[in-house]
Parts: C-alpha cells; sequence; structure tokens
C-alpha cells in the first residue's frame, strides 16, 4: 500500500523476483511503473516484453502474509496496453484473472518452458529455420492452455501492441540443414581420402571416393576436378 504511487487504489504493483526481501520490495523488487520507465528509455523501435508472471496471488498463486500486501490483480489489461503499442510488443503467460502454472517436471513455468522450446525452433511452422513473434505466440498459446488444462487449469498467454513486418527472433539449424550439413562434412572426409589415394597411386580408390562426394554433394568442384583428372589420364593410356 502507497499512497505516493501512481496507481488510483493506492496499491504499488511489483514484479517480485525470487530473491525479493518481503520487508523491502521498494529495493529488491521491480515497480510495475518503473517498467514504464524502462520502456520511454530504450530508443530500439521495436522491443518484445516477455513475462512469466501471476496477475493475482488468488486460487494458489503464490503471495505474500502480510497485511501491508492485498491480494489482488497485480498487473492489470490497463497496464499492459498502456505499456504496450506500435513497436512495442508485451507477451504475458496468462489473462488477468489466472494463475501462471508451474511443474517440477519442466523445471520453469508452461509459459517459460514452451516459450524456451518455441524459440529453440518449435514453433517454426514454415520450417524455414526462422522464428517470428507470431509463430512463436501461436505456438505458446496453444501449447500452454492445452498443458494447462490438462493439470485442470486455466492458462491463456495474451499479447499486446503491434510490430510492423515480420520480426525474427531466432535462427536454428533445420533438420533438413543438418542432413546437408552431415552431408557436406561427409563429402569433404571422402574428399581428403580420395586426394591421399591418388597421391599414393591408388586411383580407382581415388576415383571411388569422388564419385561418392559427387552423390553427396553433386557441385563439389574438387571431386569434379579429381574426377575428369583421372578420365582424362585413362583416355590418354
Amino acid at each position: 500500500i502507497d499512497p505516493k504511487c501512481q496507481y488510483q487504489d493506492g496499491v504499488e504493483k511489483y514484479l517480485v523476483p525470487t530473491d525479493a526481501e518481503l520487508d523491502d520490495l521498494f529495493s529488491t523488487g521491480i515497480a510495475m511503473d518503473e517498467i514504464q520507465k524502462y520502456f520511454r528509455r530504450i530508443e530500439s523501435k521495436q522491443v518484445i516484453f516477455f513475462i512469466d508472471s501471476c496477475y493475482s496471488g488468488e486460487a494458489g498463486g503464490r503471495t505474500f502474509q502480510n497485511p501491508n500486501y492485498q491480494k489482488r490483480a497485480a498487473l492489470t489489461d490497463e497496464f499492459l496496453t498502456d505499456l504496450a503499442g506500435e513497436g512495442r510488443v508485451i507477451v504475458a503467460a496468462c489473462d488477468v484473472k489466472e494463475v501462471s502454472l508451474e511443474t517440477p517436471d519442466l523445471g520453469h513455468g508452461l509459459f517459460t518452458h514452451h516459450l524456451i522450446e518455441g524459440l529453440k525452433g518449435c514453433a517454426d511452422r514454415d520450417s524455414d529455420g526462422l522464428v517470428t513473434i507470431n509463430e512463436l505466440y501461436e505456438y505458446v498459446y496453444e501449447n500452454v492452455s492445452e498443458q494447462a488444462r490438462k493439470m485442470g487449469g486455466s492458462m491463456h498467454p495474451i499479447q499486446k501492441g503491434s510490430i510492423r513486418g515480420k520480426i525474427f527472433l531466432t535462427q536454428y539449424e533445420t533438420e533438413e540443414q543438418k542432413k546437408t550439413r552431415q552431408l557436406l562434412a561427409d563429402a569433404e572426409k571422402l574428399n581428403t581420402q580420395a586426394k591421399e589415394a591418388y597421391q599414393n597411386g591408388n586411383v580407382d580408390v581415388a576415383y571411388g571416393h569422388w564419385r561418392a562426394v559427387l552423390e553427396l554433394h553433386p557441385d563439389n568442384e574438387e571431386a569434379k576436378n579429381g574426377i575428369e583428372t583421372i578420365e582424362k589420364e585413362r583416355r590418354e593410356e
């Protein structure tokens, strides 16, 4: 309770880190109005803010047993709307009257778990190796709401604000790219073996290796040149 805060209800809102001190939230918590100040100071044209936090201490949410702390919604829809805007996107773990669920099996809250998995590539719907903010939100929303329902709870991540165009958050290696990289590595290994065999006079072995290289990597110039050299020598013989 803080009559000097900016909120009409006289209650200051805080994000509460795991190491916050209950008797000194002013120094160890993060006042929500400070978040607005941070946003105003950031000169980037695009800012994306993910927040995995309960809105309320009710219905199983963690809270403080202290007469000065009220069990009420710490974040409001209006606050997020004011914080977001053009070039400012907020993605929160759940809706205003919901609780952000956690499970020891995942080692995170549901939101953070699926957020991380999505950024790793699970959210890439078109399999282009890039994860956009829209792909990530859709993936997180679907998986968090479904898993929360199976746990007997209710979580529906929300997104506020807008950004023009596509915003790519992460780039990862797709299965196809992994396969291609492995093929190129195999081709390079065979190419090295082919050159060594050729230098040692094992022309047939070298020729076989280079043929195998081209099957893996048709554009490999060293393999093409090696085969051409051997075939030329054979014609001359």
